[in-house]
């Protein structure tokens, strides 16, 4: 099976020990073969979840094929040394197609990926008024990533996403890239820009489109928690920087501008269009596809 993602080798793992656990095998007894085109695969994008789902739903496929084929008449299992006596195959090819988009072309209503995560960031930060220079202290976040597999999994794409966050917060900038090609330059967190306080609470609700019930869950780590910094900062100084990354020298002049009374400008966001050009193309393409 292929896996095309930081985190999918454990996922793989526990997906196919899970889905063999008849056979009671030792996690360590399974072997992944990836990151090879000769046998791997090609599961295509690994975005919105993607491959947690369509991989981890094929692979239970497999596995389920593989069972069938091992399973002998009084419910045990043949051994491998059985199987090829017998002439039955002992390599089988899992396959799942799903759905990539459930959203309303009229309305725009919907989701946009093959599956979702909810996520609650709250931030703790402490601002030094003389620099504008912030510091998070604390996070806790409460998350529904389906049923979790591997509860360290899960809690390292924590720890990770919310590190993004920090960064994209307070200090990380790739505009320029001559200063910013390197991970220093460009920002990236330290260790130490990370709180040691950190909570994370899990609810957990099956999803019955996922494998095991369980969805992808790394993106949604990452997608909010900055803004969770934003608040606390805007809550501790009375002042929102509406543009990352908040540096204390941006910060600090939005703080002296309050303090005098002088408006504090800044550039608006670029979204790239706006949600009734958005809306109009789905429903032009929505039209199209009704003529075909």
């Amino acid at each position: 099976m292929g896996r095309r993602r930081a985190g999918g080798d454990t996922g793989s793992l526990i997906h196919v020990h899970e889905a063999l656990r008849p056979l009671r095998l030792r996690p360590e007894a399974i072997r992944l073969v990836r990151n090879d085109t000769g046998c791997c695969p090609d599961t295509g994008s690994a975005s919105g979840s993607r491959s947690h789902h369509v991989v981890g739903m094929a692979t239970l496929d497999a596995a389920s094929k593989l069972l069938a084929a091992m399973r002998k008449e009084d419910g045990t299992y043949r051994t491998w040394r059985e199987m090829r006596d017998a002439g039955i195959p002992t390599r089988y090819r899992g396959v799942h197609t799903a759905e990539w988009s459930d959203i309303d072309p009229d309305t725009g209503h919907g989701y946009g990926a093959i599956a979702q995560n909810y996520v609650l960031f709250m931030a703790e930060v402490a601002v030094e008024a003389a620099t504008g220079r912030t510091r998070v202290l604390g996070a806790t976040i409460v998350a529904d990533v389906g049923v979790i597999g591997s509860r360290q999994a899960v809690l390292g794409q924590a720890w990770g996403g919310f590190s993004h966050s920090i960064g994209f917060a307070l200090s990380e900038n790739y505009e320029d890239m001559k200063k910013h090609a390197t991970m220093r330059g460009a920002g990236v967190p330290h260790c130490n820009d990370v709180p040691d306080t950190f909570n994370v609470l899990f609810h957990e609700t099956y999803r019955e489109n996922g494998p095991h019930g369980s969805t992808g869950c790394a993106k949604g780590f990452q997608s909010a928690g900055h803004v969770s910094i934003l608040n606390a900062i805007a809550d501790a100084v009375g002042v929102r920087v509406a543009t990352l990354p908040v540096t204390p020298e941006k910060l600090k002049a939005a703080m002296t501008a309050k303090a005098a009374g002088v408006p504090y400008g800044q550039e608006p966001w670029d979204l790239g269009c706006s949600l009734y050009e958005r809306l109009a193309f789905l429903k032009a393409r929505h039209a199209g596809k009704g003529k075909g």
